[in-house]
């Protein structure tokens, strides 16, 4: 993006030089991520595109348009083939999704216990834009509740979709001509 070469950090995440300008390194790839969140007994699961790309296709499949639509699949889609798709989002469709998976990465995870490593993850990026409603943020906030709801902690649905519907108010989206 600066026209200057990036050297990689030994993290293998970007360069030290985009990491001091707070800027996208072209060295990073959206997608292929080690969570550094902990979730199932202190341990990070390793995270490639394919297995993204596989539980998203799987949260539409089975819950999308089940429960809510408000997310457009082929766009969706193809922002995500782009590199460009909301990480908030695929992280709460992957914490939705993953207890359908039957790819090797869960072996030995129990089917209801693999989205929370996700959806740690999904709440961790959110906490970062709280104060800056938007539509994505707003769908990201509908996801993350869903997700707690199919836990059983009412308390945290509730409080996810309050905070999306007051994201909601804040932007008007009513007023929206459709």
């Amino acid at each position: 993006m600066r026209k200057k070469r990036c050297s990689p950090v030994g993290d293998g995440h970007g360069c030290e030089l985009c990491r001091s300008l707070s800027i996208q390194c072209g060295l990073d790839d959206p997608y292929s991520v080690s969570s550094p969140s902990t979730g199932l007994h202190g341990t990070t699961m390793q995270t490639s595109r394919e297995v993204f790309h596989d539980l998203v296709l799987l949260y539409f499949r089975f819950i999308h348009n089940v429960i809510h639509t408000m997310i457009h699949e082929a766009s969706f889609m193809h922002q995500f083939k782009e590199g460009t798709a909301s990480m908030i989002h695929i992280y709460a469709m992957c914490a939705l999704a993953a207890r359908f998976s039957d790819d090797p990465v869960f072996h030995g995870i129990a089917r209801g216990s693999r989205g929370s490593i996700y959806i740690s993850e999904a709440v961790r990026l959110f906490q970062q834009s709280i104060i800056t409603p938007s539509l994505e943020s707003m769908q990201g906030l509908i996801l993350i509740g869903y997700y707690y709801g199919g836990e059983g902690d009412g308390k945290a649905k509730h409080i996810y979709t309050g905070l999306a519907r007051l994201h909601a108010e804040t932007l008007s989206l009513w007023e929206i001509p459709k």
